[in-house]
């Protein structure tokens, strides 16, 4: 699934692409555009997409006052539950910065100092069933705009061949966009402490 839409792209960026086989040359760049920003981004695919439907997923304690959780859309939680017991809402909060759930203690200490948070821990390798909304409820706008501009910089580069591009596609590497334009990603990489 791109993560631009392929009409608004053309006409913001390549008015000039008016004949069909240079559309569907453009359809088919977007797409590998859009795959590449989860190869590099280390995420699967449609990772980025919009997503709308509630999930349960399992998170493991560490024994510590976070528990850890993968990207997800904040405010979205809506039941933890421990050996089948629900946790009350009340025992824990979402964070801003990071959508990891912490004990809570009246939410007078923030994450940010934790340590002297309440003695509260989700306990160390137990299970946790977590039900929220996964991943985007829309495609970032960073990552769209990187899809515009990628999408163009390989137009402009390849002026006069892309319309020739088999349906199979071509394989997009790194080394192909310019550092400035790679930066604009960056910040969605999948972080050595993700799940």
């Amino acid at each position: 699934m791109p993560y631009t839409d392929l009409e608004n792209l053309i006409a913001d960026y390549l008015p000039e692409a008016t004949k069909d086989e240079e559309i569907d040359a453009l359809g088919r760049l977007l797409d590998n555009v859009s795959s590449f920003v989860d190869s590099y981004c280390k995420r699967t695919s449609g990772f980025f997409a919009p997503n709308d439907d509630e999930t349960t997923i399992r998170a493991y304690g560490e024994g510590e006052r976070f528990l850890r959780l993968p990207v997800h859309q904040f405010g979205t939680i809506t039941e933890v539950k421990y050996c089948g017991s629900v946790i009350a809402a009340s025992d824990y909060y979402e964070s801003e910065k990071n959508g990891w759930l912490y004990t809570e203690d009246d939410a007078d200490l923030p994450e940010s100092t934790f340590d002297f948070c309440s003695n509260l821990r989700w306990y160390e390798d137990a299970v946790y069933r977590v039900t929220l909304k996964l991943g985007y409820e829309e495609t970032p706008k960073v990552i769209q705009e990187f899809c515009r501009l990628a999408v163009k910089s390989i137009w402009e580069s390849q002026a006069g061949t892309l319309g020739q591009i088999s349906v199979v596609g071509f394989a997009l590497k790194a080394q192909l966009f310019p550092p400035d334009l790679l930066l604009m990603i960056e910040e969605f990489r999948k972080r050595e402490f993700e799940i």
